[in-house]
């Protein structure tokens, strides 16, 4: 019981701190290409588009590429692609050509959003089945608190900054970073219950 406390509330943390990313992400980018990258609205509807695009096909990517190589490390493919993902999303802000910085926002998308599946595989491997249920909704609403505090914290944030709409990108950094972190720190996944059933019953150990 203490493992799988610790489990959620670390991933808790992680989904509220990695929405400020992707939520930040979401509803900052169209603000922040025509204010910054000056593009204008047809250039911002594509450019703000790609990204999620690109998203959605990590996500779809990253359940199959867990199971077949990150099976019991689920955390190092988590954290690879938040390191590189946010890697490429700095590049992004530092960048002033239309066509580099779009390719680095695809990356970033792909990375992140692939980050994002990897971690809600973890509750169904990590928690007892009978904890599956109630752990994954508690975890989703650190995710929605997360979701829920981005646009107060970035328009902090830009205020203090004198109207510098680039500082947001600043919130979605420091979110990013205490997501890994809280993966990194609070998950121990040779320790799973889950996983050890898994290796007891189907001779399989992650």
């Amino acid at each position: 019981m203490t493992f799988a406390l610790a489990v959620v509330w670390a991933l808790f943390v992680t989904a509220l701190a990695g929405n400020i990313t992707m939520y930040g992400w979401l509803n900052w980018l169209p603000t922040y290409l025509m204010e910054v990258k000056g593009l204008d609205l047809k250039g911002m509807a594509l450019a703000a588009s790609l990204p999620f695009a690109f998203g959605a096909v990590g996500c779809m990517v990253s359940g199959w590429v867990s199971d077949k190589w990150f099976r019991g490390q689920r955390k190092v493919l988590v954290l690879a692609c938040q390191v590189l993902g946010g890697l490429a999303l700095f590049g992004f802000t530092r960048v002033g050509s239309v066509g580099p910085f779009m390719l680095l926002q695809c990356v970033a998308g792909f990375l992140l959003f692939m980050s994002v599946g990897a971690i809600w595989a973890m509750p169904m491997v990590l928690l007892p089945t009978r904890l599956m249920g109630s752990g994954a909704g508690f975890i989703n609403m650190g995710g929605q608190i997360g979701g829920f505090l981005t646009n107060i914290v970035i328009g902090y944030v830009v205020t203090l900054s004198h109207g510098d709409y680039a500082a947001g990108f600043n919130v979605l950094f420091g979110g990013l970073f205490l997501s890994a972190l809280s993966v990194f720190v609070g998950v121990r996944e040779a320790r799973s219950p889950a996983l050890q059933l898994e290796g007891d019953v189907g001779g399989v150990t992650g």
